[in-house]
Formats: C-alpha cells, sequence, structure tokens
C-alpha cells in the first residue's frame, strides 16, 4: 500500500500538479488520507490492543481525524503560511475510507 501511495504521489506531482490546480493540492491530500493510517499499521504491531483497534474503521478515522484537527486547525493558528480548508479534510477522510476499502479490515 505505501509504494503504491508513493508511486501515486509522485504521479500527482510530477505529472498532473504543474498542469491542474484543483488536483494539484486536493489528490495529495486525499493521497496522505490513504498513507496516513497505512504508516500507522506499519509502525504499530497488530498484537497490540492499539495496534488493533488502528487497523479499525473507527481507529481510522479517530486518528485521521487528529491529523485533521493538527493540519487544518492547529497549524494555521500558528502560522500565517497556512490556511484552513474543510476540502483538504473531506480529502483526508475519503483517503482513510479508500484506504479501508482496498485493505478490506474490521
Amino acid at each position: 500500500m505505501i509504494v503504491a501511495v508513493a508511486i501515486g504521489y509522485l504521479i500527482v506531482r510530477i505529472g498532473i500538479a504543474p498542469r491542474t490546480g484543483l488536483l494539484r493540492y486536493h489528490a495529495t491530500d486525499l493521497l496522505a488520507g490513504v498513507a496516513l493510517p497505512s504508516i500507522i499499521a506499519l509502525a504499530i504491531p497488530a498484537i497490540t490492543p492499539l495496534g488493533l483497534w488502528a487497523r479499525t474503521l473507527p481507529g481510522k478515522l479517530a486518528l485521521i481525524a487528529g491529523a485533521i484537527a493538527v493540519w487544518e486547525v492547529a497549524v494555521p493558528l500558528i502560522t500565517t503560511r497556512s490556511t484552513p480548508d474543510p476540502i483538504d479534510a473531506l480529502c483526508y477522510v475519503a483517503g482513510t475510507l479508500l484506504q479501508h476499502a482496498a485493505v478490506g479490515r474490521k
């Protein structure tokens, strides 16, 4: 899954991003929603209670909600170079749902 996300990111950044505006930013946000649960699954062993929870849909959505709180709420409060964008948040959630559907966990 991580390799597929990395390839998708490169395609978006090198092939699509220079030509389009919407896909340039929101496609990478969608890929972030796919990548984060995959990275967490690699980082936390499945045999632990936290690892099992992180592989469920509610666990993945809770983790992505935390990421949204940081990227779309906290960071814009800290720096003027970042702005909150609700479409970004929707892309993170959509990416997480895609990741969950692709991996086929509980």
